[in-house]
């Protein structure tokens, strides 16, 4: 794979982990928050 999306990958599953955060700072998000987590960790 390139460097390049190589690169772009972690930069999304990065930001990923940030809206798992932010997603789990509320009962009413958490589900969402855990998906983006499961997501962002898939990726990287």
């Amino acid at each position: 794979m390139g460097a390049g999306f190589v690169t772009a990958a972690y930069i999304i599953a990065a930001l990923f982990f940030i809206a798992s955060l932010a997603g789990l700072s509320r009962q009413e998000t958490a589900r969402y928050g855990n998906g983006f987590g499961m997501a962002g960790m898939a990726i990287a």
